[in-house]
Protein backbone atom coordinates (compact mmCIF):
# COMPACT_ATOMS: atom_id res chain seq x y z
CA UNK A 1 0.00 0.00 0.00
CA UNK A 2 2.82 2.45 0.78
CA UNK A 3 4.41 1.90 -2.64
CA UNK A 4 1.08 2.31 -4.44
CA UNK A 5 0.37 5.55 -2.59
CA UNK A 6 3.72 7.03 -3.70
CA UNK A 7 3.42 5.96 -7.35
CA UNK A 8 3.07 8.60 -10.08
CA UNK A 9 0.38 6.57 -11.81
CA UNK A 10 -1.75 3.68 -10.53
CA UNK A 11 -3.76 1.25 -12.66
CA UNK A 12 -6.15 -0.95 -10.69
CA UNK A 13 -7.66 -4.03 -12.33
CA UNK A 14 -10.78 -5.82 -11.17
CA UNK A 15 -13.41 -5.89 -9.98
CA UNK A 16 -12.94 -9.51 -8.92
CA UNK A 17 -10.42 -12.31 -9.34
CA UNK A 18 -9.80 -14.67 -12.26
CA UNK A 19 -12.44 -14.45 -14.98
CA UNK A 20 -14.29 -11.81 -12.92
CA UNK A 21 -11.41 -9.35 -13.23
CA UNK A 22 -9.38 -7.86 -16.05
CA UNK A 23 -11.13 -4.51 -16.36
CA UNK A 24 -9.61 -1.19 -15.38
CA UNK A 25 -11.51 -0.02 -12.29
CA UNK A 26 -9.29 2.95 -11.54
CA UNK A 27 -6.36 4.87 -13.02
CA UNK A 28 -4.42 7.98 -12.05
CA UNK A 29 -2.66 9.28 -8.96
CA UNK A 30 -3.54 7.73 -5.61
CA UNK A 31 -5.69 10.62 -4.48
CA UNK A 32 -7.60 10.54 -7.78
CA UNK A 33 -8.80 6.96 -7.35
CA UNK A 34 -12.34 6.30 -6.16
CA UNK A 35 -12.67 5.68 -2.39
CA UNK A 36 -13.78 2.08 -2.92
CA UNK A 37 -10.72 1.36 -5.08
CA UNK A 38 -8.36 2.83 -2.48
CA UNK A 39 -10.11 0.83 0.24
CA UNK A 40 -9.61 -2.41 -1.71
CA UNK A 41 -5.88 -1.67 -2.06
CA UNK A 42 -5.35 -0.51 1.51
CA UNK A 43 -7.37 -3.08 3.38
CA UNK A 44 -8.02 -2.88 7.10
CA UNK A 45 -4.98 -2.00 9.18
CA UNK A 46 -6.73 -3.41 12.23
CA UNK A 47 -7.22 -6.80 10.60
CA UNK A 48 -4.05 -8.50 11.89
CA UNK A 49 -5.15 -11.13 14.36
CA UNK A 50 -3.75 -13.39 17.03
CA UNK A 51 -4.26 -17.01 16.09
CA UNK A 52 -5.83 -19.63 18.33
CA UNK A 53 -3.14 -21.94 19.66
CA UNK A 54 -5.29 -24.91 20.56
CA UNK A 55 -4.79 -27.03 23.64
CA UNK A 56 -1.57 -28.92 24.20
CA UNK A 57 1.40 -29.55 21.93
CA UNK A 58 2.48 -32.39 19.67
CA UNK A 59 5.86 -33.36 18.24
CA UNK A 60 6.17 -33.88 14.49
CA UNK A 61 9.69 -34.51 13.29
CA UNK A 62 11.83 -31.84 14.92
CA UNK A 63 8.95 -29.39 15.37
CA UNK A 64 6.60 -28.78 18.29
CA UNK A 65 3.15 -27.81 17.03
CA UNK A 66 -0.10 -26.83 18.71
CA UNK A 67 -2.78 -29.50 18.85
CA UNK A 68 -5.37 -27.53 16.97
CA UNK A 69 -4.71 -23.89 16.08
CA UNK A 70 -2.54 -21.82 13.77
CA UNK A 71 1.16 -21.06 13.94
CA UNK A 72 2.98 -18.67 11.58
CA UNK A 73 6.65 -19.01 10.76
CA UNK A 74 8.63 -16.19 9.17
CA UNK A 75 12.20 -15.16 8.58
CA UNK A 76 15.13 -17.12 7.13
CA UNK A 77 14.49 -20.84 7.01
CA UNK A 78 10.68 -20.69 7.36
CA UNK A 79 10.06 -22.30 3.97
CA UNK A 80 12.76 -24.90 4.57
CA UNK A 81 11.16 -25.85 7.89
CA UNK A 82 7.79 -26.20 6.16
CA UNK A 83 9.23 -28.48 3.47
CA UNK A 84 10.93 -30.60 6.12
CA UNK A 85 7.64 -30.90 7.95
CA UNK A 86 5.91 -32.13 4.79
CA UNK A 87 8.29 -35.09 4.73
CA UNK A 88 7.90 -35.96 8.40
CA UNK A 89 5.76 -38.84 9.64
CA UNK A 90 2.70 -37.24 11.19
CA UNK A 91 0.41 -40.26 10.91
CA UNK A 92 0.55 -40.93 14.63
CA UNK A 93 -0.79 -37.45 15.41
CA UNK A 94 -2.79 -36.28 12.40
CA UNK A 95 -5.09 -38.33 10.24
CA UNK A 96 -4.29 -36.32 7.11
CA UNK A 97 -1.49 -34.12 5.81
CA UNK A 98 -2.66 -31.37 3.46
CA UNK A 99 0.24 -30.05 1.38
CA UNK A 100 -1.25 -28.10 -1.57
CA UNK A 101 2.04 -27.76 -3.44
CA UNK A 102 1.92 -31.45 -4.34
CA UNK A 103 -1.51 -32.82 -3.47
CA UNK A 104 -3.44 -30.62 -5.91
CA UNK A 105 -1.06 -30.70 -8.85
CA UNK A 106 -2.98 -32.70 -11.46
CA UNK A 107 -6.61 -32.92 -10.35
CA UNK A 108 -9.78 -31.05 -11.17
CA UNK A 109 -11.50 -28.84 -8.61
CA UNK A 110 -14.47 -31.22 -8.52
CA UNK A 111 -12.14 -34.01 -7.38
CA UNK A 112 -10.38 -31.90 -4.77
CA UNK A 113 -13.73 -31.01 -3.23
CA UNK A 114 -14.89 -34.64 -3.54
CA UNK A 115 -18.24 -33.73 -5.11
CA UNK A 116 -18.23 -35.74 -8.34
CA UNK A 117 -20.56 -38.27 -6.70
CA UNK A 118 -23.16 -35.65 -5.69
CA UNK A 119 -22.87 -34.07 -9.15
CA UNK A 120 -23.59 -37.42 -10.80
CA UNK A 121 -26.54 -37.97 -8.48
CA UNK A 122 -27.91 -34.52 -9.33
CA UNK A 123 -28.06 -35.27 -13.06
CA UNK A 124 -29.15 -38.88 -12.59
CA UNK A 125 -32.24 -37.52 -10.81
CA UNK A 126 -33.34 -35.39 -13.78
CA UNK A 127 -35.46 -38.18 -15.30
CA UNK A 128 -32.81 -39.42 -17.70
CA UNK A 129 -32.46 -43.10 -18.60
CA UNK A 130 -28.67 -42.87 -18.37
CA UNK A 131 -26.89 -44.53 -15.45
CA UNK A 132 -25.36 -42.35 -12.77
CA UNK A 133 -21.84 -43.32 -13.88
CA UNK A 134 -22.42 -41.66 -17.27
CA UNK A 135 -22.14 -38.21 -15.67
CA UNK A 136 -18.53 -38.69 -14.59
CA UNK A 137 -15.95 -37.66 -17.19
CA UNK A 138 -13.76 -40.44 -15.80
CA UNK A 139 -16.27 -43.18 -16.69
CA UNK A 140 -16.26 -44.93 -20.11
CA UNK A 141 -20.06 -44.95 -19.89
CA UNK A 142 -20.33 -41.22 -20.47
CA UNK A 143 -17.02 -39.67 -21.36
CA UNK A 144 -16.00 -38.74 -24.88
CA UNK A 145 -14.19 -41.75 -26.41
CA UNK A 146 -11.85 -39.54 -28.42
CA UNK A 147 -10.31 -37.49 -25.60
CA UNK A 148 -11.27 -39.95 -22.81
CA UNK A 149 -12.91 -37.20 -20.80
CA UNK A 150 -10.04 -34.72 -20.82
CA UNK A 151 -11.80 -32.34 -23.22
CA UNK A 152 -8.53 -31.59 -25.01
CA UNK A 153 -6.30 -33.12 -27.64
CA UNK A 154 -2.54 -32.80 -27.46
CA UNK A 155 -0.70 -31.79 -30.61
CA UNK A 156 3.01 -32.62 -30.56
CA UNK A 157 5.27 -29.72 -31.50
CA UNK A 158 8.87 -30.21 -32.53
CA UNK A 159 10.56 -27.24 -30.89
CA UNK A 160 8.01 -25.91 -28.39
CA UNK A 161 5.72 -27.33 -25.73
CA UNK A 162 2.89 -29.56 -26.95
CA UNK A 163 -0.28 -27.72 -27.91
CA UNK A 164 -3.56 -28.51 -26.11
CA UNK A 165 -6.63 -27.91 -28.28
CA UNK A 166 -10.33 -28.54 -27.57
CA UNK A 167 -11.34 -32.05 -28.59
CA UNK A 168 -12.96 -31.96 -32.05
CA UNK A 169 -15.35 -34.79 -31.19
CA UNK A 170 -16.92 -33.29 -28.07
CA UNK A 171 -15.96 -29.63 -28.47
CA UNK A 172 -14.17 -29.69 -25.13
CA UNK A 173 -17.26 -30.73 -23.16
CA UNK A 174 -15.70 -34.11 -22.18
CA UNK A 175 -18.96 -36.02 -22.66
CA UNK A 176 -20.87 -38.03 -25.26
CA UNK A 177 -23.78 -36.18 -26.96
CA UNK A 178 -26.45 -38.28 -25.23
CA UNK A 179 -25.09 -37.32 -21.80
CA UNK A 180 -25.43 -33.63 -22.64
CA UNK A 181 -29.13 -34.08 -23.32
CA UNK A 182 -29.82 -34.33 -19.57
CA UNK A 183 -30.51 -30.91 -18.05
CA UNK A 184 -30.64 -29.49 -14.55
CA UNK A 185 -32.19 -26.03 -14.47
CA UNK A 186 -31.45 -25.78 -18.18
CA UNK A 187 -27.77 -26.65 -17.72
CA UNK A 188 -25.87 -29.70 -18.94
CA UNK A 189 -23.30 -31.41 -16.74
CA UNK A 190 -20.62 -29.73 -18.90
CA UNK A 191 -22.24 -26.35 -18.22
CA UNK A 192 -22.12 -26.94 -14.47
CA UNK A 193 -18.50 -28.05 -14.61
CA UNK A 194 -17.58 -24.99 -16.67
CA UNK A 195 -19.48 -22.30 -14.74
CA UNK A 196 -17.94 -20.18 -11.96
CA UNK A 197 -19.11 -21.56 -8.64
CA UNK A 198 -20.39 -18.12 -7.65
CA UNK A 199 -22.86 -18.31 -10.55
CA UNK A 200 -24.39 -21.66 -9.55
CA UNK A 201 -27.57 -21.17 -7.53
CA UNK A 202 -29.95 -23.83 -6.29
CA UNK A 203 -27.38 -26.40 -5.23
CA UNK A 204 -28.01 -28.36 -2.06
CA UNK A 205 -26.34 -30.97 0.12
CA UNK A 206 -22.63 -31.56 -0.34
CA UNK A 207 -22.54 -29.50 -3.53
CA UNK A 208 -23.89 -26.45 -1.70
CA UNK A 209 -21.45 -27.00 1.16
CA UNK A 210 -18.53 -27.16 -1.27
CA UNK A 211 -19.70 -24.05 -3.12
CA UNK A 212 -20.03 -22.07 0.11
CA UNK A 213 -16.58 -23.19 1.28
CA UNK A 214 -14.99 -22.07 -1.99
CA UNK A 215 -16.77 -18.71 -1.87
CA UNK A 216 -15.64 -18.25 1.73
CA UNK A 217 -11.97 -18.21 0.65
CA UNK A 218 -12.53 -15.85 -2.28
CA UNK A 219 -12.45 -18.43 -5.08
CA UNK A 220 -15.95 -18.01 -6.46
CA UNK A 221 -14.45 -17.50 -9.93
CA UNK A 222 -13.29 -21.12 -10.09
CA UNK A 223 -15.27 -23.79 -11.94
CA UNK A 224 -15.63 -27.40 -10.80
CA UNK A 225 -14.03 -28.61 -14.03
CA UNK A 226 -10.95 -26.39 -13.70
CA UNK A 227 -7.66 -28.30 -13.57
CA UNK A 228 -5.67 -27.47 -10.46
CA UNK A 229 -2.45 -27.39 -12.48
CA UNK A 230 -3.76 -24.15 -14.02
CA UNK A 231 -4.20 -22.43 -10.64
CA UNK A 232 -1.76 -20.05 -9.03
CA UNK A 233 0.07 -21.06 -5.86
CA UNK A 234 -2.20 -18.90 -3.72
CA UNK A 235 -5.33 -20.30 -5.36
CA UNK A 236 -4.18 -23.88 -4.77
CA UNK A 237 -3.60 -23.23 -1.10
CA UNK A 238 -6.94 -21.52 -0.59
CA UNK A 239 -8.65 -24.37 -2.45
CA UNK A 240 -6.97 -26.79 -0.04
CA UNK A 241 -8.40 -24.80 2.87
CA UNK A 242 -11.87 -24.95 1.34
CA UNK A 243 -11.56 -28.67 0.68
CA UNK A 244 -10.39 -29.24 4.23
CA UNK A 245 -13.54 -27.63 5.53
CA UNK A 246 -15.64 -29.89 3.31
CA UNK A 247 -13.78 -33.20 3.47
CA UNK A 248 -11.68 -33.45 6.61
CA UNK A 249 -13.23 -35.90 9.05
CA UNK A 250 -10.29 -36.20 11.42
CA UNK A 251 -7.80 -33.58 12.72
CA UNK A 252 -5.53 -32.69 9.80
CA UNK A 253 -2.23 -30.86 9.46
CA UNK A 254 -2.30 -28.07 6.86
CA UNK A 255 1.02 -26.78 5.48
CA UNK A 256 0.71 -23.41 3.74
CA UNK A 257 3.47 -21.27 2.22
CA UNK A 258 2.36 -17.71 1.48
CA UNK A 259 -1.37 -18.47 1.18
CA UNK A 260 -2.09 -14.73 1.04
CA UNK A 261 -0.35 -14.37 -2.33
CA UNK A 262 -2.70 -13.01 -4.97
CA UNK A 263 -5.24 -11.69 -2.46
CA UNK A 264 -6.04 -8.02 -2.21
CA UNK A 265 -5.96 -6.47 1.22
CA UNK A 266 -9.74 -6.28 1.22
CA UNK A 267 -10.03 -10.03 0.55
CA UNK A 268 -7.53 -11.09 3.20
CA UNK A 269 -10.22 -11.54 5.89
CA UNK A 270 -11.71 -14.33 3.75
CA UNK A 271 -8.47 -16.27 4.09
CA UNK A 272 -7.91 -15.68 7.78
CA UNK A 273 -11.56 -16.42 8.55
CA UNK A 274 -11.32 -19.80 6.81
CA UNK A 275 -8.11 -20.61 8.69
CA UNK A 276 -9.64 -19.66 12.01
CA UNK A 277 -12.68 -21.88 11.34
CA UNK A 278 -10.48 -24.89 10.57
CA UNK A 279 -8.48 -24.27 13.73
CA UNK A 280 -11.70 -24.09 15.75
CA UNK A 281 -12.62 -27.53 14.39
CA UNK A 282 -9.39 -28.95 15.81
CA UNK A 283 -7.11 -28.84 12.77
CA UNK A 284 -3.54 -27.56 12.97
CA UNK A 285 -2.30 -25.06 10.38
CA UNK A 286 1.35 -24.12 9.87
CA UNK A 287 1.86 -21.02 7.72
CA UNK A 288 5.18 -19.79 6.34
CA UNK A 289 4.68 -16.12 5.51
CA UNK A 290 6.35 -12.75 5.93
CA UNK A 291 3.03 -10.90 5.73
CA UNK A 292 2.48 -9.19 9.08
CA UNK A 293 -1.21 -8.83 8.27
CA UNK A 294 -1.57 -12.50 9.10
CA UNK A 295 -0.99 -11.71 12.75
CA UNK A 296 1.78 -12.34 15.29
CA UNK A 297 3.99 -15.38 15.26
Amino acid sequence: PELVARAEHVVALGPGAGSEGGRVVGAGRWEELAPEVRAALEGDEEHAMGWPRGEGEVHVGEEVLPRGGVVRWSGPGASRRLRALSGADASGVFGELVDPTSALRSRAVVGVLDVMGPLQALFASTGTDLPRAAFSFASPKGRCPSCKGSGVESVAMDFTADLALPCEACGGTRYRPEVLEARWRGLTVADVLGSPLAALDGLDGQLAKARDAVLAVGLGHLALGRATRTLSGGERQRLALAAGGVRARVPALFLLEGPERGLSAADLPLLTGAMARLAAEGHTLVVASEDERLGPL
